[in-house]
């Protein structure tokens, strides 16, 4: 698999060079709280979306610093601080599969001309575009050439904001190109991940149906995470894979963790501090998960494959029990889809913690490995 799905996996199990380099404000600022109660989010804390008259401002935050650093202006901004986006953006750059994901949802993949890599894709109405010639792959944000985000001429390149200072940026600025800072990856509540669909929204004048969209979503979870508070899994869950020698967990802060405990199931790690990953060496996994009785995220499409990683995870009671599930198998539809449909995602961990309550469900996203 590629190195940019393997840094994918790794990333969701923890889980500028913009227009300003340097922060804007502090998001405790007299200013910044102000202006900030013009929308309230109600799970997402890496950005703001914020009315002004004739215009509307999108803020992304580093929520660590508490530093607003970047801030986007569709319509005319007298702050020389904002970027201004176009009212309307026809002609997309998208490079990481959750921005196409929120991009389908709004029914928008036609506004995408251009992507980091079509080996990656899900879409099918995305693939039959590249064999068109009407998408092109024209490499990610780490890339120096700029020539192909120039040919296909965009509004906007949305990217990860995962390396800021990458020296393509500069040159994109120079030639006039805008880019827009995501940080959806960022966020550790599910619903914090989809509600970054209001962004898109405000972005694609699609803002009503973003929200609409975005309420949907938040219900139908929520009814989930009430219905489960009622059942009672005995079984431990592993969560994780193994790179080299180290096999990498979500800590007890991070979405992963957060997506069982709204499952209302048992993580082995839940009590880890952070937000990302923790590195676990095999022994230790192996002494601690002896009896756990799920173990999910596995990078691997098949227990044969699981044990050319290494013959000792044989010892585990959920390999020999064929509880060992993964998304390995459709991983580039889970990049795209997960993000903007936590409910899906929930639902799935929940059928394969309560089996029997949720009988009548077929699985989105993972596959039980033969």
């Amino acid at each position: 698999m590629g190195r940019l799905i393997v840094f994918s996996i790794i990333l969701f199990l923890f889980s500028c060079s913009g227009e300003k380099s340097k922060p804007i404000s502090t998001v405790d600022s007299p200013d910044f709280i102000e202006k900030a109660d013009t929308l309230k989010n109600q799970y997402a804390e890496a950005f703001r979306i914020i009315e002004h008259e004739g215009s509307t401002e999108i803020q992304i935050l580093n929520t660590q610093k508490k530093e607003v650093e970047f801030r986007y202006t569709i319509g005319e901004s007298a702050d020389e601080n904002s970027v201004e986006i176009m009212s309307e953006l026809n002609r997309v750059v998208a490079l990481s599969a959750t921005h196409i994901g929120m991009l389908e949802e709004l029914d928008l993949l036609e506004k995408i001309v251009g992507i980091s890599d079509d080996k990656y894709l899900c879409s099918s109405k995305l693939k039959d575009r590249i064999r068109e010639g009407s998408l092109r792959s024209i490499g990610d944000i780490g890339m120096t050439d700029i020539e192909g985000y120039i040919d296909v001429n965009p509004d906007i390149v949305i990217y990860s904001g995962f390396d800021t200072k990458a020296p393509i940026l500069k040159k994109l600025h120079s030639a006039g190109i805008k880019t827009f800072t995501n940080y959806d990856w960022k966020e550790t509540h599910p619903l914090g991940r989809a509600e970054w669909l209001k962004v898109f929204g405000v972005l694609f004048n699609k803002r009503e149906k973003a929200e609409k969209l975005f309420n949907n979503i938040e219900t139908t979870y929520l009814n989930l995470v009430e219905e489960v508070a009622e059942y009672s899994s005995k079984e431990i869950v592993l969560v994780g894979t193994l790179y080299g020698d180290v096999f990498n967990a979500p800590a007890g802060g991070s979405y992963m963790a957060k997506i069982l405990e709204d499952a209302n199931i048992k993580y082995k790690y839940d009590e880890t501090k952070g937000t990302g990953s923790i590195s676990l060496t095999l022994e230790e996994v192996i002494s601690d998960n002896r009896e756990t009785g799920i173990w999910l995220n596995v990078a691997a499409q098949n227990k044969d494959k699981v044990l050319e990683m290494n013959n000792r995870f044989r010892l585990l009671r959920s390999l020999q029990e064929n509880e060992v599930y993964s998304y390995y198998h459709e991983v580039n539809c889970f990049w795209e889809q997960s993000a903007i449909r936590p409910h899906l995602l929930l639902q799935d961990i929940c059928k394969i913690a309560y089996p029997n309550e949720f009988k009548s469900k077929t699985l989105s996203f993972y596959n039980r490995l033969d």
